[in-house]
């Protein structure tokens, strides 16, 4: 399986379409920051760039699915895994492969706009101003967020086994998800209590407010969706950086199992 992984990081490497999500998402990050840069100076106040840092990662499941549907969905179109089948590779060993490739390919893009874009930040709005320890657990969720992507989208493609088909299920995939992720979350995030002003009552319960077994379900719901793990992250106040993460890594696996299973019965023409 090694000899897959380093011919699927070759061409990786060498894939438009890769390169240019790449670029896209860093051009993205950094175009955030001159827009937040230019109106800081327009008010005189200061900001600290860490928020924008990870701004990114909203879209990132799109970007991925993107580039991932024309990567992997290449491998059908042209005939390689057809060829790696005749060379005698099992059919779990090139999904393995397949899967780290992609993940390699996801970290080296999130690490590349992490690195590119604290250094610009530095330099437009000076050091960091979070604690330490918290800016690397957000990173390591991000990272984590991002490999989970690449679980569902590897599933979607092997099966689909076309490129066209896995690109436009990926990309509606991944704006499920962040539907699903933005109205659990408001759900989640109505206050148990409101202000009644009209009658003077003061506090009264809010109909809104979701309580109990729903809520746990809905809970379980959004830390198992990237979105909605990158949406938590972002709001500091309320993040718990270890359960996002056991949730990504849980997801990961059990997905990579039912991808693996599913691909081995699939008949490869």
């Amino acid at each position: 399986m090694n000899r897959l992984v380093h011919a699927g990081i070759y061409r990786l490497i060498r894939n438009r379409a890769y390169i240019g999500c790449t670029l896209f998402t860093l051009l993205y990050c950094s175009g955030l920051y001159v827009l937040q840069y230019w109106h800081m100076k327009d008010i005189g106040e200061h900001y600290s760039f860490e928020p924008l840092l990870f701004n990114f990662l909203i879209i990132q499941g799109i970007v991925t699915a993107i580039f991932m549907s024309l990567l992997v969905g290449a491998e059908f179109s042209e005939g390689t895994v057809r060829n790696k089948l005749i060379a005698g590779y099992k059919k779990s060993e090139i999904y393995l492969a397949q899967l780290i490739t992609c993940i390699l390919a996801e970290v080296g893009m999130i690490l590349a706009v992490y690195i590119v874009c604290t250094i610009l930040g530095f330099i437009l709005f000076g050091p960091i101003e979070m604690p330490l320890g918290q800016f690397l657990m957000m990173e390591v969720i991000g990272i984590f967020a991002g490999i989970t992507y690449t679980a569902i989208f590897n599933v979607v493609i092997m099966i689909c086994a076309n490129k066209a088909n896995g690109a436009i299920v990926c990309i509606l995939l991944a704006f499920g998800i962040i539907f699903i992720s933005i109205m659990l979350y408001s759900r989640l995030g109505a206050p148990e209590f409101i202000e009644e002003a009209v009658s003077g009552a003061g506090k009264i319960k809010n109909t809104a407010y979701i309580e109990g077994g729903k809520r746990t379900i809905y809970q379980v719901i959004l830390d198992l969706l990237p979105n909605g793990q990158i949406m938590q992250m972002m709001n500091v106040g309320e993040i718990n950086g270890v359960r996002l993460i056991v949730s990504s890594i849980l997801e990961s696996a059990v997905l990579t199992g039912i991808g693996t299973y599913l691909f081995k019965g699939k008949d490869i023409n």
